[in-house]
């Protein structure tokens, strides 16, 4: 009989993982600032620089590992997914294939549980609702065979997932139907309804434009569900759709439990950290201009921050790659972060711009902006 090696696990809780990982993001940031500190005085080449040194691979090896325990690649959850849209295209005759991208990116193990049984639910809509029967597709023109896009991705301070299904899309005037059926509005309110106000039927408990609740359709959770999961991790949940083109599903979740090279900006006494991957230049300026040139690009200068003497205007790539300059009273330095979510009593009245809270080493607070969401 072959001695079969036993892998042991053990359980620790939540609070004292983020514990761990907090104390090991901040000896891994020390490591850093000690070496700089060395380099400065210009003992670079000394024992105890290479002392430090040391150390620091030692820390940076303690961060990962600890960094390792919190996070989990997405590969396992879309792998998930995938099967998901093939059993159930199978199983109701239809064609579907599935694309995935984006699986190695890693997310806190606590946010994927929270995510996994919303985003079955999109998947199984998309394929039950959203792709069409092969002669179906046939007879408007598309190929037998539908497609479902899987994606992740990371945007400045967050993690986008998109779920995108070339199907029959969202009929809006069956929705409103629907809803006055039900007694949800009236039928002059469902003349003036926009796409956001369509979007908030979707996510009513228990609605569906379906005439039969399937064991597929009636099945786990819904739209509501969604919802309220993701808007409880501080993210955001939006669904657009073409008619007769198809649906896309965004989530989007502020990125946690990540160290961000920042540069800290100061206004109206507040600080203020925008990740650096996001910065294109900053500029000094004389006055309390609204517009400035860059390069032969006029960029509108926005006040969001509030500053009460602007000095400087930091030029940011912002939402579909624009050029928007934020201005503010004083740049301090440029530095490693630890991000830290948003307690969830403070996330209803924070605006989405603020994508999480880092703190300083001097042991101030200053918020990471989510420059993703300029307009």
């Amino acid at each position: 009989m072959h001695n079969v090696a036993k892998i042991r696990t053990i359980k620790i809780s939540e609070r004292k993982l983020n514990r761990v990982f907090n104390l090991a993001s901040q000896l891994y940031l020390l490591g850093k600032e000690l070496l700089r500190n060395v380099e400065d005085a210009g003992l670079a080449y000394s024992s105890l620089a290479k002392t430090i040194l040391d150390s620091e691979k030692v820390l940076t090896e303690i961060y990962s590992e600890v960094l390792r325990l919190k996070l989990t690649p997405l590969h396992g959850v879309f792998r998930k997914l995938r099967r998901t849209a093939y059993d159930l295209a199978r199983e109701l005759g239809k064609k579907v294939n599935v694309i995935v991208e984006g699986g190695d990116i890693a997310i806190d193990k606590r946010t994927v549980e929270t995510l996994i049984d919303p985003l079955v639910h999109i998947v199984r809509n998309a394929i039950d609702h959203g792709i069409e029967y092969p002669n179906e597709r046939v007879r408007v023109g598309k190929k037998e065979e539908g497609t479902l896009k899987i994606k992740a991705e990371r945007k400045g301070v967050e993690i986008v997932i998109t779920i995108e299904d070339d199907g029959k899309g969202i009929n809006v005037e069956e929705v409103k139907r629907k809803a006055v059926e039900k007694g949800i509005i009236s039928a002059n309110e469902a003349k003036r309804l926009t796409w956001d106000d369509i979007v908030k039927i979707l996510t009513i408990p228990g609605f569906s434009t379906k005439t039969e609740t399937t064991d597929i359709s009636g099945r786990g959770v819904g739209m509501d569900v969604v919802k309220r999961n993701v808007e409880a991790l501080g993210g955001a949940f939006t669904i657009t759709s073409q008619y007769g083109k198809g649906t896309k599903v965004t989530i989007k979740i502020p990125l946690t439990s990540v160290i961000v090279k920042s540069l800290v900006a100061k206004s109206s006494n507040q600080l203020y950290a925008i990740p650096v991957s996001s910065v294109i230049k900053v500029m000094k300026i004389k006055s309390n201009t609204e517009m400035l040139l860059f390069g032969d690009n006029p960029i509108p200068v926005l006040k969001v921050l509030l500053p009460s003497n602007p000095q400087y205007v930091i030029i940011v790539k912002a939402k579909n790659n624009a050029l928007k300059g934020l201005a503010v009273d004083n740049i301090l330095k440029e530095d490693d972060l630890i991000v830290q979510p948003i307690p969830l009593i403070l996330r209803k009245s924070v605006s989405r711009l603020i994508g999480g809270i880092v703190l300083l080493s001097e042991k101030r607070i200053a918020f990471l902006l989510n420059v993703n969401e300029l307009h």
